[in-house]
């Protein structure tokens, strides 16, 4: 817990939202190194730049889980950690790398997304106006039907939610401020 903040949109609520959508889409319990990885995948968000968390997310593990894991069994928790984002390019090659790139992602819920979205843009100093247009802007660039988050999608995540995103995709062809707002205020 000392690696998140109490509250914001990378803090401990999101790890623990995380950890959950994991075993929805696993269907039993994780492994300690399944858990371990969605444990530290954003871990250096407190104090780090966005752009390298992945990779300093990663070091932080290596650094701390060193004791408790094989090499085998870190190097799988710290390749999850370096391939868990959406806009991640690589491919991804172990089953804890889909696992932990999917429970990152959130249930394709369009209002729990703008939520999030408009929330990290007050964060980031934008006034209410500007976080409406950021919210539309970003949520058709990443969730969108052809968005970056759906380039690189895991395959379980696609098996768990395919019937929800394209629901989604239908509410996202439409949206503007004042559908965010709506969402939002929900």
């Amino acid at each position: 817990k000392r690696f998140y903040p109490k509250t914001g949109s990378h803090g401990w609520q999101h790890i623990q939202d995380v950890l959950s959508r994991a075993v929805r889409i696993k269907g039993s319990p994780l492994t300690d190194s399944e858990y371990a990885a969605i444990l530290f995948h954003d871990c250096s968000l407190k104090n780090g730049d966005r752009a390298t968390h992945a990779e300093d997310s990663a070091a932080i593990a290596q650094r701390q889980l060193r004791w408790f894991f094989s090499a085998y069994e870190l190097r799988l928790i710290t390749d999850a950690i370096r391939c868990h984002r959406a806009s991640y390019q690589g491919m991804r090659k172990t089953w804890i790398e889909d696992l932990v790139a999917s429970a990152d992602r959130n249930p394709p819920c369009l209002a729990a997304i703008a939520k999030r979205s408009y929330q990290y843009a007050r964060e980031h100093g934008m006034d209410d106006g500007n976080a409406l247009a950021h919210v539309v802007e970003h949520v058709r660039e990443k969730y969108g039907r052809h968005g970056y988050a759906f380039t690189n999608m895991p395959a379980p995540y696609l098996a768990t939610y395919g019937s929800e995103l394209k629901r989604m995709w239908s509410q996202i062809d439409n949206l503007d401020s004042a559908t965010v707002r709506q969402l939002i205020s929900e």
